[in-house]
């Protein structure tokens, strides 16, 4: 199992006080297909919970789309578990917006690897 960590935080390199929502897309670049497990906590309040299969690409399903998840301006924690062994044949692109707008793109590059078994 791999597990990847994002936050986002007053002052952070990811500053939540201006993220009033975002949209998440995750596609698999790998030759099989994986599970993908996402958990959102602001502290202790878990506010999304998702479970995606990923088919291996370019075949449907090879990519997970998490359209308009509210976090209202305040810090979070994404932790986002697959079943694979390697941390790598995932890429993660995070659209943050505000009031619509859009203020800044994230992606895998800005994930931790906290569990790469």
């Amino acid at each position: 199992m791999s597990i990847y960590r994002f936050d986002a935080y007053v002052y952070g390199s990811c500053d939540s006080r201006y993220i009033q929502c975002f949209d998440l897309i995750f596609q698999n670049i790998a030759q099989r297909h994986f599970d993908v497990l996402i958990q959102g906590y602001q502290g202790e309040n878990r506010f999304l919970l998702g479970l995606y299969h990923l088919d291996p690409a370019p075949l449907p399903g090879s990519i997970a789309h998490l359209p308009t998840v509210y976090n209202h301006n305040q810090p979070f924690t994404l932790y986002i578990h697959t079943n694979l062994t390697t941390p790598y044949p995932m890429t993660m692109t995070m659209y943050a917006k505000n009031e619509g707008a859009l203020i800044a793109t994230f992606t895998h590059n800005e994930l931790t690897v906290i569990d790469p078994l």
